[in-house]
């Protein structure tokens, strides 16, 4: 019993870093390189920032982008949408055409990167909800929403 309780011991310690077999009282253990994974293909959004009056990204905006291409590109995508925002600063229209451009920029920057172009729908809300009860922008609406939703998976045949 006690040998037992130690080999299950052993693997459960062991169990996220390798995998291990247990042959006639010898244990295998093989590193983490054997352990393949499957691609996680869950829905997800993310925001990406611009500069004040402009369809420019952030640095930290195109990083993002690099940061999921991998992801998107291992899973099969069924859709892809990019919704332009603006503050509330200038006039309405004018807002609504800067976000347009906005979800636009990040479209091209997007199919550029190697995420799936015939899956993309682009929008853009202007400045709707942009302005605060004092009267001021908010800032955090100078962006563009990336939402990514995925296929369900093939069944295995």
């Amino acid at each position: 019993m006690r040998q037992t309780t130690i080999a299950i011991l052993l693997v459960a310690a062991t169990g996220l870093g390798a995998c291990a077999t247990v042959d006639e009282g010898v244990r295998r253990v093989t590193g983490r390189s054997a352990v393949v994974t499957a691609p996680v293909c869950q829905d997800f959004a993310f925001p990406l920032y611009f500069r004040t009056g402009s369809e420019q990204l952030t640095p930290e905006g195109l990083q993002v982008i690099d940061n999921y291409s991998s992801r998107v590109r291992a899973c099969r995508v069924a859709e892809l949408r990019v919704t332009g925002l603006a503050d509330a600063e200038g006039g309405a229209v004018s807002n609504l055409e800067l976000s347009q451009r906005r979800a636009t920029t990040v479209a091209q920057i997007l199919a550029a990167r190697g995420y799936p172009t015939p899956t993309f729908e682009v929008a853009a809300q202007g400045e709707a909800g942009a302005a605060t009860a004092a009267g001021r922008t908010e800032p955090l609406r100078r962006r563009a929403e990336v939402s990514v939703r995925f296929a369900a998976p093939t069944p295995a045949s």
